[in-house]
C-alpha cells in the first residue's frame, strides 16, 4: 500500500504534536481530514524557506489539496472511524498510561482530578477532561434507570478490601440461628440441582421410595425393587442493601461511617435471611421451612381459648415431629407466647402442676429449652395464637446455598456526586430450600414432618 508522510497537529497514540510519521496513505488521509495532521513534504518546505509562516502553511495546504483531489478521483468515499479512546480508559484520561501501576503517575492523575473538581466548584464549568467523565457517567445512569441491577459498579465504584467481606460474614453467622444449624453449600454456579432420595411413604412396606425387603423363604423367587430419587433445585437469588451517607458525615464523624454501614447492612441481610428461611414464599426468594409442602400443622385443642398455648399443643407438636439430627432441632417462638407458656400445666387429681416453670418458680430465669431442644425467642415467629407462633424445626433438613465468592461489597461517590453523597452497596447471593417436599407417612402411625407448627387458635 502507498505510504504518505504527515506531521501531527494533535497527539496521536503515543506520539506528540509535531512528530513526523510515515503511515499508509488511507490512515494518513484520515488524520488529515480530522485536522489532526498535515502532509509533510521536506522539498516543499525547503522551497518555502524565506516565506512568511502564512505563505508556508498555504503551500502545505495546496499540496494536501492536490493529493486529496487525486485520491478522490480513485475512491469516491472515504470512511473515517475516529474513536475517543478515553471511553476505554479506567482513569478517565487523567493518566497517560491507562494501565499504569506507577504510584507517581497515579498520584499525578489524582491531583489533576482534584484540581479539576476544585475548578468545577469555583467556576461551575468542568474542564474538557472532567466534562467527558461526567458525560459518560450521566449516560450510564440514564441507561441503568433507577438503579444498577447486576455486575460491577460501572460508575466509579470499587470493591472494598476483603477484610470487609470477612467482617460481614462473621456478623451474619453470629446473629443467625438457622444458618449455623442448616446444611450449607457453597455454589460455583448460579443454579444447582441436587439429587435426594425420596423417602416419604412407608405405609406400603417399602423404604427409600420403593425398596422392598421381604422373607422369600427357601427357593423362593426374589422380586426386584429400586429406590426413587428426586431433585432439590437451588438458584442463587440476590439479597441487597443499598445505603447513602453524606460526605460531611463521612469526613467529620468520629467513627468510621463506612464500616458502621457495612456492619449494619450485614446484620440486616442476616435478619432478612432468617425470615425467608422460616416463611419464604419461594418466589424470587428462598422457600421457607414453615411455608413448604413438608410442613405439618397440628390441631389445636377443642376447648382451647384463643391466643393461648397449652401443654397438649407442645406434646402434639413433638409427637408429630420427625427427628433427624438432635443437634439441629430448635423451637422458634415469639415472646408473646411466654405468658401463656408459663401457665402450661397438667391436671393431677383435683389440682394441677406447672410443667415449664424453673425449679424455684418465678425467681428463676425462663427455661432456654423445651423438651430438651433449644428455644429461640425471635420476632420472626408469629404472634401468640397464630399459626407459626411456636414451631419445632430440624434445620438439618434445610439447605442454605451461598455464592462461593462471598458477598459483593462496593461503594461509589459518583452516583450521587452532585449531592455530595457516597453510596454503599452489599449484594449477597443466597437460596434456601427444604430437602423434603411433603410430609412423611410411616409404616404405622400419624404423618410426621421435620417442620411442625400449631393451628391458629381463634
Amino acid at each position: 500500500m502507498k505510504k504518505m508522510t504527515i506531521k501531527l497537529l494533535a497527539r496521536f497514540q503515543k506520539h506528540e504534536v509535531g512528530t513526523v510519521l510515515e503511515l499508509d496513505e488511507k490512515d494518513a488521509l484520515a488524520l488529515i481530514e480530522a485536522d489532526a495532521a498535515v502532509a509533510h513534504d521536506p522539498i516543499a518546505d525547503g522551497l518555502a524557506e524565506g516565506k512568511t509562516l502564512e505563505e508556508r502553511e498555504a503551500t502545505k495546504r495546496g499540496l494536501v489539496d492536490e493529493v486529496i483531489a487525486e485520491v478522490k478521483k480513485e475512491q469516491k468515499k472515504l470512511v473515517i472511524d475516529v474513536k475517543d479512546r478515553s471511553e476505554d480508559d479506567p482513569t478517565g484520561g487523567y493518566c497517560k498510561n491507562a494501565d499504569t501501576k506507577d504510584r507517581k503517575e497515579l498520584a499525578w492523575g489524582l491531583s489533576a482530578l482534584a484540581m479539576d473538581l476544585v475548578g468545577l466548584q469555583a467556576t461551575g464549568h468542568p474542564s474538557e477532561n472532567l466534562g467527558k467523565c461526567l458525560g459518560r457517567a450521566e449516560k450510564q445512569i440514564k441507561a441503568a434507570g433507577s438503579g444498577l441491577e447486576a455486575g460491577q459498579d460501572s460508575l466509579g465504584g470499587a470493591l472494598l478490601p476483603s477484610g470487609f467481606s470477612t467482617e460481614l460474614m462473621t456478623s451474619a453467622s453470629y446473629e443467625s440461628f438457622i444458618r449455623p444449624r442448616a446444611m450449607r453449600m457453597n455454589l460455583q454456579t448460579l443454579a444447582l440441582s441436587m439429587p435426594v432420595v425420596e423417602d416419604t411413604d412407608r405405609s406400603d412396606g417399602t423404604i427409600y421410595g420403593g425398596v422392598t425387603v421381604y422373607w422369600p423363604g427357601e427357593l423362593g423367587q426374589r422380586t426386584s425393587s429400586r429406590p426413587h430419587f428426586e431433585t432439590v433445585d437451588l438458584k442463587l437469588r440476590p439479597l441487597s442493601v443499598f445505603m447513602y451517607s453524606s460526605d460531611e458525615m463521612i469526613k467529620f464523624s468520629p467513627i468510621s461511617i463506612g464500616t458502621m454501614l457495612l456492619s449494619m447492612g450485614g446484620a440486616a441481610i442476616n435478619w432478612k435471611e432468617d425470615t425467608a428461611f422460616l416463611f419464604g414464599t419461594g418466589a424470587e426468594q428462598p422457600l421457607g421451612m414453615l411455608n413448604s409442602g413438608a410442613q405439618l400443622t397440628v390441631d389445636k385443642e377443642t376447648s382451647q381459648t384463643k391466643e393461648t398455648i397449652v401443654h397438649k399443643n407442645v406434646v402434639n407438636a413433638v409427637a408429630r415431629h420427625r427427628d433427624f439430627n438432635a443437634n439441629s432441632i430448635f423451637w422458634a417462638a415469639n415472646k408473646t407466647c411466654l405468658p401463656s407458656m408459663t401457665e402450661m400445666g397438667v391436671v393431677v387429681g383435683t389440682g394441677g402442676s406447672l410443667v415449664w416453670m424453673p425449679a424455684n418458680g418465678a425467681a428463676g430465669r425462663p427455661f432456654p429449652s423445651l423438651y430438651g431442644y433449644p428455644l429461640m425467642w425471635t420476632e420472626k415467629a408469629k404472634t401468640v395464637g397464630t399459626v407459626g407462633d411456636l414451631s419445632i424445626c430440624d434445620a438439618s433438613r434445610f439447605i442454605v446455598a451461598d455464592d462461593q465468592s462471598g458477598p459483593d461489597v462496593a461503594q461509589s461517590i459518583h452516583l450521587k456526586f452532585d449531592y455530595s453523597q457516597t453510596a454503599f452497596r452489599i449484594v449477597k447471593y443466597v437460596d434456601g430450600q427444604p430437602i423434603d417436599r411433603t410430609v412423611f407417612t410411616p409404616e404405622n402411625g400419624d404423618t410426621l414432618s421435620p417442620f411442625v407448627q400449631i393451628q391458629t387458635r381463634s
